[in-house]
């Protein structure tokens, strides 16, 4: 199943743009079967895999167990980026290791709780010593906010410290270090996760759209962008938005010129007058060609519905405009936030 899925993950995207960064599924079941279609899709062009956050142990042992040694040797040696996105349990649904919350709260509940099986996978493969024994090895927990990581370093800090005695396996390098230079994590519209670069100063905090998911910022993008990164200065702002985003994947590079309203800008650049006069700059004279309207509705198929995507196209009568009074969809208001 894992093969057919890859294959078209590489026709409708892999083969078609570098800028759509797919990640490749691989068994949860079979050590032997990950290992052959890790090396598979690595041949193809693949440049990440995706795990679930947590194993059924009813099936299979878990991530922190020997068994899968062979799969992260493999992984590390391919150059493969390790990626896993919230809310990916490999649980059933039917079973005992399953729970949704019902009742007075039960959907804020359940949405905050998906955040925790990448918090659980993070602590997993550091406190289990795979990540210290793979220093190659990046870990990207995708869309379950950023602002975690500092404090579930500091809980392995002590619980390494204060129960010592018991602690398996014995690390190299402190849980701090390792959590810092191997775990990656994307939020969406979190401010804290920006503080917990520039006041805390961990450097592999990502921001994403989630496009499009209903958790996402489709329709209000550039109004999260604004309220996120306007105070922030511009290297925090790069390096949150494209640097650590091209630190994994680096063969994406840059937005062209012919394609990015910044022109592909770096951090220096950025820090111009006209970027921070929320100008674009112009090339040959010209400004960048406006982005093409978004899609009029995002159909949620868990409720059978059709989402609003956020007005008509740019340029239209009726055009969606944000809190600023600016057009949220022209290229005033994206030359600093484009990746």
């Amino acid at each position: 199943g894992v093969k057919v899925f890859n294959d078209w993950l590489a026709e409708t995207f892999l083969h078609v743009t570098s800028r759509c960064v797919p990640a490749a599924e691989i068994s949860s079941i079979s050590v032997d079967d990950a290992v052959a279609e890790a090396i598979r899709v690595a041949e193809m062009g693949f440049k990440a895999v995706n795990i679930p956050t947590l194993l059924d142990d009813e099936v299979v042992e878990g991530w922190n167990y020997a068994v899968w040694e062979p799969l992260w040797t493999t992984i590390e040696e391919l150059g493969l980026v390790l990626a896993s996105h919230i809310g990916s349990e490999a649980k059933d649904p039917e079973g005992p290791g399953f729970r949704a919350y019902r009742g007075p709260g039960g959907a804020i509940l359940n949405y905050v709780e998906t955040a925790f099986g990448g918090q659980r996978l993070a602590t997993m493969l550091i406190a289990s010593g795979v990540l210290d024994r793979h220093p190659g090895l990046k870990l990207l927990i995708s869309e379950g906010g950023a602002s975690w990581m500092p404090f579930i370093a500091d809980r392995m800090e002590e619980s390494y410290r204060q129960h010592g005695p018991w602690v398996r396996p014995k690390l190299s390098r402190p849980p701090t270090q390792i959590m810092r230079e191997q775990v990656y994590a994307s939020f969406q519209h979190d401010k804290s996760a920006v503080s917990v670069h520039t006041a805390m100063g961990w450097d592999n905090v990502m921001w994403g759209s989630d496009y499009p998911h209903m958790e996402g910022t489709f329709g209000h993008t550039q109004k999260t962008l604004h309220e996120l990164f306007d105070d922030v200065d511009e290297q925090a702002r790069y390096r949150i938005t494209r640097g650590a985003f091209l630190e994994l994947f680096p063969h994406v590079g840059e937005p062209p010129d012919s394609a990015s309203p910044t022109g592909g800008s770096t951090p220096d650049e950025l820090s111009g007058p006209d970027h921070r006069r929320g100008r674009v700059p112009r090339t040959g004279g010209r400004r960048a060609p406006t982005p093409p309207a978004p899609p009029r509705g995002i159909r949620d198929h868990h409720n059978q519905r059709t989402v609003p995507a956020g007005g008509s196209a740019p340029g239209r009568p009726g055009a969606r405009r944000d809190d600023r009074g600016d057009d949220p969809m022209t290229v005033k208001e994206s030359p600093r936030w484009h990746r």
